[in-house]
């Protein structure tokens, strides 16, 4: 009987201890979810960052303080010296937005989700404002993220080249010169985004350069083709070069090569062909034959 009943106290104490070791458990997961997303675990608080994408690379930034202020900006603007223009209160899940002078300028009622949190215009009707506590979320959150030079920077190589099946589809690095890669058969439509480039070099593995290759918002300065390129699209180059140089192998050119406006390209761009070349016929046709330096 002593047995039994010394079986049974030790079968309890064990089931005690489990409840505890679980219940700790959830203590220290529960406590690391509000330690990872603090301001959507607590009711009636908003406090933190948040980040807002809703035109391509553009990121704005919601941010609510513990003693009240609150304030958006481009986050390209310095948060540690900002002149907060606004306060806030919020109650029953209610924001409002007070200005300087003490008026109502918005109100939101508040909508905690997974990734953040949502304002809904508490009194009008309107478009509701989807935040997220992850920077890399909002901008994922956006469709015209994925077309940008951040997100190609995210898949990028360590030279900043993205190349897919021999295709060149966007270089994003910050070197002033490139040569293009050996395993780069073809140059994408606007492929060419350094903002730092100014020379590049495309050796004779690459065969087809597309329309519109070199974005034309950008620096470019010295383009050498190299010999084994065959085929340029319209509107490939950029109009505003100091020199570019076409190899004989070209036998094919789209109209007007040069992204120019009007036609027209700088009278300072030198053009270097070979004489009796595909390129030089082509040039003379275009009217740029003051232009032109022949080369071995």
């Amino acid at each position: 009987m002593k047995r039994i009943l010394v079986l049974l106290v030790s079968l309890l104490v064990l089931t005690a201890c489990q409840k505890e070791e679980i219940k700790e458990t959830d203590n220290t997961n529960r406590e690391t979810e509000i330690i990872t997303e603090q301001s959507t675990r607590i009711p009636n608080s908003i406090v933190g960052t948040w980040y807002q994408v809703e035109n391509w690379d553009y990121v704005d930034v919601w941010a609510f303080t513990s003693d009240g202020k609150f304030d958006r900006f481009d986050e390209e603007e310095n948060l540690d010296v900002r002149d907060y223009y606004f306060t806030y209160k919020i109650e029953n899940d209610i924001v409002t937005i007070i200005d300087k002078e003490g008026e109502v300028f918005n109100k939101y009622k508040v909508k905690y989700t997974e990734e953040g949190i949502k304002l809904l215009y508490a009194e009008e009707a309107g478009r509701p404002h989807i935040l997220y506590e992850s920077r890399q979320k909002a901008l994922e959150s956006c469709e015209g993220y994925y077309n940008t030079p951040s997100y190609y920077k995210t898949i990028a190589d360590k030279e900043g080249f993205v190349i897919e099946d021999g295709v060149l589809i966007r270089y994003v690095g910050d070197a002033k010169e490139i040569t293009i890669p050996s395993n780069v058969k073809r140059m994408g439509k606007l492929c060419m985004w350094g903002e730092n480039l100014r020379k590049v070099t495309i050796p004779g593995t690459v065969k087809v350069i597309e329309s519109a290759a070199f974005h034309d918002e950008l620096y470019f300065r010295y383009i050498y083709i190299e010999e084994g390129v065959k085929e340029i699209g319209a509107g490939a180059f950029p109009d505003f070069l100091i020199e570019i140089h076409f190899p004989a192998s070209v036998n094919k050119m789209g109209t007007d090569v040069f992204d120019a406006y009007e036609g027209s390209i700088s009278e300072d761009t030198k053009i270097f062909v070979k004489e009796g070349s595909y390129a030089h016929e082509y040039f003379i046709e275009a009217g740029l034959e003051e232009q032109l330096i022949f080369e071995e």
